[in-house]
């Protein structure tokens, strides 16, 4: 049996790889790293499919299309713009603790006393987003059935990121809680059941038009 030392994030430091290098970044700033100096090992699967440049993100975050984005989305409130980026950074951070894991859940501003809305806002493009970063498995909401024994087959162990877009009205996500917090499980049809510890298995952002109720 082969043991493989998986690369990670830290508490503290978040790492992103791209063809020609390694972004190693926290709270100070970010240094590059070459791939023969990590301390673990990064799957194929992991590396984005493109070069990084410094002088490319020499321009400041908040002039970029994204940022723009973020911006109007927030109503153009500079707490709340704070607020995504956050999400965006919990997204983006492979960093796992089972005492602050959160399922990420975006919802209209405009849903109304009879729980509708008319989409449109931004979720997906908020979502599509962090499949530039991490790999996202993305799954319908329309026809997701949370206590399905297959329901996250298209998940593997490099998956970093879970992303349940438009779930429906009558979404439970109480069967999610054990996915959230404890080692995941992956049924998939035909194929042996594949388990991801904890500290490497993915995190869950869900979208919807509708209010989520969690159980009394």
């Amino acid at each position: 049996m082969v043991t493989i030392n998986h690369h990670l994030d830290t508490k503290n430091t978040c790492y992103l790889y791209f063809k020609n290098i390694v972004v190693e970044i926290d709270k100070t700033g970010y240094k590059l790293i070459r791939y023969q100096d990590l301390d673990g090992h990064v799957f194929a699967e992991q590396i984005l499919d493109r070069e990084f440049s410094a002088k490319k993100i020499k321009k400041s975050f908040r002039k970029t299309n994204y940022a723009k984005f973020i911006y109007n989305i927030a109503g153009q409130n500079i707490n709340r713009v704070k607020a995504f980026l956050s999400i965006i950074g919990y997204m983006l951070h492979r960093h796992k603790s089972a005492s602050t894991t959160k399922a990420i859940i975006l919802l209209d501003q405009a849903i109304n006393e009879l729980n509708t809305a008319n989409g449109g806002t931004g979720k997906s493009l908020f979502i599509s987003f962090l499949r530039y970063f991490r790999n996202v498995c993305e799954i319908s909401g329309k026809d997701f059935d949370s206590s399905y024994t297959f329901a996250l087959q298209r998940a593997n162990p490099q998956t970093n990121i879970i992303a349940i877009n438009d779930v429906k009205s009558d979404f439970n996500i109480e069967p999610l809680y054990g996915k959230l917090t404890d080692t995941l499980t992956i049924n998939q049809k035909y194929k042996k059941e594949i388990e991801i510890p904890f500290e490497r298995s993915p995190k869950f952002i869900i979208s919807s038009n509708y209010i989520i109720k969690a159980p009394n």
